[in-house]
């Protein structure tokens, strides 16, 4: 198993300009390598995710105020992945993961999202680590 945590800042643009938000996830997953190759190995991977992102001057109240917002999410995450190992501790790791969100929630000036949307999409992503 794994704990993965990631922190990232992203830009996001509206109609008159742009502004930072802030993108934390933390999932705790099961990882099953099925083949190893010389220095390759193939893994599946399966876990729970949760979600939080804070973004600055993103909500709108009438009169043409503005504030943060806050979304969450929890869901659930599959994929696949491949290592290689490079020398002494160090290794590439390769992961396409599958995310379908369970439950999403979000505030602005306070209310709560009136629909609850369902969060699905995916990641590539190319990491080089340390292991012990």
């Amino acid at each position: 198993g794994e704990l993965w945590l990631k922190r990232s800042q992203q830009r996001w643009v509206y109609q008159d300009g742009w502004d930072a938000s802030v993108r934390t996830s933390v999932a705790l997953r099961g990882r099953s390598a099925f083949l190893r190759r010389g220095q390759v190995e193939v893994f599946a991977l399966a876990g729970l995710r949760v979600d939080l992102m804070e973004l600055k001057n993103a909500a709108e109240e009438p009169g043409y105020v503005i504030g943060d917002a806050a979304f969450g999410s929890l869901g659930v995450e599959a994929g696949m992945g491949a290592l290689l190992d490079l020398f002494e501790d160090y290794r590439a790791r390769l992961d396409g993961v599958f995310l379908f969100g369970l439950a999403t929630s979000g505030s602005a000036f306070g209310s709560g999202l009136k629909d609850n949307p369902r969060l699905l999409g995916g990641s590539l992503e190319f990491s080089i680590e340390r292991y012990f």
